[in-house]
């Protein structure tokens, strides 16, 4: 593969990255605003939250 090749196959790994990071974080926030709004639901459970690692 040629060094052009190359470069943009990992400029293009890089955006699929970001891409795929902020639609896991879009999901999570979706998910952990659905906990906080069922609110009484789970009596004094706390609402959950994802660890991000």
């Amino acid at each position: 593969m040629s060094n052009q090749s190359t470069e943009l196959l990992e400029k293009q790994k890089q955006i699929a990255r970001a891409w795929f990071e902020k639609l896991r974080d879009d999901i999570c926030t979706a998910f952990e605003q659905l906990e906080d709004a069922a609110g009484d639901l789970y009596g004094d459970m706390p609402a959950g939250r994802f660890e991000r690692t």
